[in-house]
């Protein structure tokens, strides 16, 4: 059941694995895939407890540094791609390298920056998705430790934390 659980995530089927995949790799993609979709509860569930406090501090903290508009964060869904680089894992401590690839829309952003066009409206945002979605963005990768322990009878995330 629990492989089976993996290979739905990875086809993007709604999945329940809130760190009970049985392995480090599945939880560690599930949390990015929680943080690209801003999923605050699935971040809560799947950060070990002692990094993560009251779940209404956590989310707020979470959002104080990430929230973005559901038009910038339907965008970051349809074209952000993780998958697992590497594993090294332990009795209970996990490293899971996560590759992932997305537009440069930092650079993007950066740029219109200049040119004085802010992200501070939902306009704002709005615009800013069009241009990306007119324009032929770079795509970038980046590539994430992700630190897990086995913690309660589960793996969950020790590090990072984006909250």
């Amino acid at each position: 059941m629990n492989s089976m659980r993996c290979f739905a995530l990875f086809l993007g089927f709604p999945v329940f694995a809130m760190a009970d995949c049985g392995n480090p790799e599945c939880v560690a993609v599930e949390y990015f895939k929680a943080h690209i979709s801003q999923d605050v509860e699935t971040l809560y569930t799947l950060t070990v407890e002692s990094k993560r406090g009251d779940l209404e501090e956590f989310a707020d903290s979470y959002y104080e540094m990430h929230y973005t508009p559901s038009v910038f964060k339907e965008y970051w869904e349809e074209n952000a791609h993780i998958e697992v680089a590497g594993v090294e894992t332990g009795d209970k401590v996990s490293r899971v390298n996560i590759e992932g690839h997305y537009p440069d829309w930092i650079s993007v952003a950066t740029d219109r920056t200049m040119m004085g066009k802010d992200l501070i409206s939902d306009s704002d945002w709005l615009s800013f998705v069009d241009a990306l979605e007119n324009m032929d963005v770079e795509m970038i990768t980046q590539y994430d430790d992700v630190f897990l322990i086995h913690d309660e009878g589960r793996w969950r995330v020790l590090r990072p934390v984006f909250h």
